[in-house]
């Protein structure tokens, strides 16, 4: 039977993962791979494209986005390319987003990576013509989009 680990420095938030769980029978703390020294995790994940992308090769979320948790558990997870924008050029000021040159989502490439306000960010989205709106028929969304002419 496992248990949740009292032997932590500070107390896990939500429900206790692999990283922080406590084996009785063999008296010690069961430990994973997320123990291993962060940037060594962040760099496992990392392939190179041909076109010079280095693309994100773990958890992606559902925009296509690389995910990676700061911590041992606890769901503190963090965007991989902002993650490699900080690396490269410090940390993000508030109210600014890393947006990309190249408009691949996965890729943490700090050479396409850049900092903008999110006013910035939509109108790149305009000027590189990725703008989609939903599709309403008859007073209902249909889940489809279509490209907006600029």
């Amino acid at each position: 039977m496992l248990r949740r680990c009292t032997t932590r420095a500070r107390p896990c938030a939500g429900i206790a993962t692999r990283a922080h769980l406590y084996s009785p029978r063999e008296r010690k703390v069961l430990v994973r791979n997320s123990h291993r020294p962060f940037w060594e995790r962040f760099w496992a994940r990392v392939a190179l494209d041909s076109s010079g992308c280095w693309l994100w090769g773990g958890l992606r979320d559902v925009d296509g986005y690389g995910r990676l948790g700061r911590g041992a558990g606890c769901g503190t997870r963090a965007r991989a390319h902002r993650l490699a924008y900080e690396a490269a050029h410090g940390p993000i000021l508030p109210g600014f987003c890393v947006l990309h040159r190249c408009d691949t989502p996965a890729c943490v490439n700090p050479a396409h990576l850049f900092l903008g306000t999110q006013l910035d960010n939509v109108a790149d989205r305009d000027a590189k013509g990725r703008t989609r709106v939903p599709i309403r028929r008859g007073g209902r969304w249909t889940g489809k989009h279509r490209a907006v002419a600029s």
